[in-house]
């Protein structure tokens, strides 16, 4: 009887999933505009700063990511967003990572957009040493997108991701108008402020067919306050 009843838990636990969404960590040239005038090409797709990396590196320990069950990790294809998702997916003792281009950076104008992103195969292979990239078979979008377009393609990407894995928990390293566009879509609490560096949200659904909904943030704090929470962790520990 224990037997079944544990059996019955195992179901339970793994006929609910859940979707973490990450914003990257911080990128090069919000601490140092000097990158943008010496780079001749793809200026949209700065890397990380040296503190950025740093955070990146420790990130997954201090969210506790390993508690979520995370099955699958997931990118956006820009070079920040791989080299925050690769040390939390060789955290997670994954050996793949999976690139989707639905939840990539909001291709408008509005957001210092010129032109349709070219990514280097190679630069993100260097970016997630160690790992193998599987990429989703999503077409990248097209620039120009409007902000509502955009919005439409993150929950359309999100939705996929989840149809796709489930009743897998995957974790997204994503842009922060993707995860802005989760709390605004899955019925999350009102945003004060902006999405921080490494600001996440989890949401979950109880049968394949069910609707994504709010969960919590990562770190169970509101979102607006987590990444100063989090660097102090980090640099009290280090």
């Amino acid at each position: 009887m224990a037997s079944r009843d544990s059996d019955s838990q195992k179901t339970a636990a793994r006929d609910e999933q859940l979707i973490c969404l990450l914003r990257h960590a911080e990128r090069l040239d919000d601490v140092d505009m000097s990158w943008l005038s010496h780079k001749q090409m793809r200026k949209y797709d700065p890397p990380l700063s040296p503190s950025g990396r740093e955070v990146a590196s420790s990130i997954c320990e201090h969210l506790r990511l390993d508690t979520l069950g995370v099955k699958h990790v997931v990118s956006s294809p820009f070079l920040r967003t791989l080299q925050t998702a690769a040390p939390i997916a060789k955290c997670l003792s994954h050996s793949q990572l999976i690139v989707c281009n639905g939840v990539c950076e909001c291709l408008s104008e509005e957001v210092g957009f010129k032109t349709q992103p070219i990514f280097d195969q190679q630069q993100q292979t260097e970016a997630c040493t160690g790992l193998s990239i599987n990429y989703m078979s999503d077409p990248c979008p097209v620039f120009p997108e409007t902000v509502l377009e955009v919005q439409d393609r993150y929950r359309a990407a999100i939705q996929m991701v989840a149809d796709k894995y489930w009743p897998d928990t995957v974790l997204i390293i994503t842009h922060a108008i993707a995860v802005r566009t989760a709390f605004r879509f899955y019925s999350a609490p009102p945003l004060n402020g902006l999405i921080p560096y490494c600001g996440g949200i989890v949401v979950k659904r109880g049968t394949s067919e069910g609707k994504l909904k709010f969960l919590r943030t990562l770190n169970d704090i509101p979102l607006s306050d987590a990444m100063p929470f989090i660097e102090n962790k980090i640099k009290h520990s280090l």
